[in-house]
């Protein structure tokens, strides 16, 4: 008897560990309807929508388009982008690419890298959704300005239907180089809290510090500041 309930319990959490990659993977698709819905409602700078969702058992795909608005003269830049969502147990790892990659043609800010966006959620609600950028290093043909660093990280946490969200950054060097002078900032850390107020109005607090930073003129002495 006592072996017939091991065997009955194996098979049960066999059944369990098989089934909830299903659920997770039904419920993702649920969940970023709703994530389109409420990002849409929220505010009025971009506009995101799917197009295509492609529900699989371990996995799932989705592309769809971010239009970004400009609030000055209503100009819009559309973005179609790429995502692939990996079923988990309690929740999903969805991972965003852009479709026409994340530089201009032509372009290598990045190096050998590409930066990284992924969103996570958990059935029960809560998201964390992280952009990680490796070094790069951005030049403006027109002014001849540099801008490169160390890479950093970029997270925002909060929940489907939460009227709370958190962001945070942290940038552990960069530099604006341009033909004046150049500006070099360490330690370049951010810790926002933000509470809808009402339909696309957000209030809240935060907090900005910086380790270090030194300005370089070209026909100067350099200065130095330090947090």
């Amino acid at each position: 008897m006592k072996r017939q309930w091991i065997m009955a319990s194996a098979g049960l959490l066999v059944v369990v560990v098989v089934a909830l990659p299903w659920g997770t993977g039904y419920l993702a698709k649920q969940q970023w309807q709703q994530v389109t819905q409420e990002v849409n409602r929220s505010q009025a700078l971009l506009d995101m929508q799917i197009e295509r969702y492609d529900r699989g058992f371990w996995n799932s795909e989705f592309e769809g388009t971010v239009l970004l608005r400009n609030p000055a003269n209503d100009d819009e830049i559309s973005l179609p982008y790429l995502a692939k969502v990996s079923h988990g147990l309690t929740g999903n790892l969805t991972e965003f690419q852009p479709v026409n990659g994340w530089t201009p043609s032509g372009e290598n800010w990045f190096g050998d890298e590409a930066p990284r966006l992924t969103a996570e959620t958990r059935l029960w609600g809560s998201a964390v959704g992280e952009l990680t950028v490796p070094k790069f290093s951005i030049t403006d043909d027109g002014s001849a300005e540099t801008v490169f660093g160390s890479g950093g990280v970029v997270r925002v946490e909060g929940g489907l239907g939460s009227d709370t969200v958190g962001l945070s950054a942290d940038w552990p060097s960069l530099v604006i180089a341009a033909e004046e002078a150049d500006i070099r900032l360490s330690g370049l850390t951010l810790e926002q809290e933000m509470q809808r107020l009402s339909g696309d109005v957000w209030v809240g607090e935060g907090t900005v510090a910086l380790q270090s930073m030194e300005l370089m003129p070209a026909n100067a002495d350099a200065v130095m500041l330090r947090g």
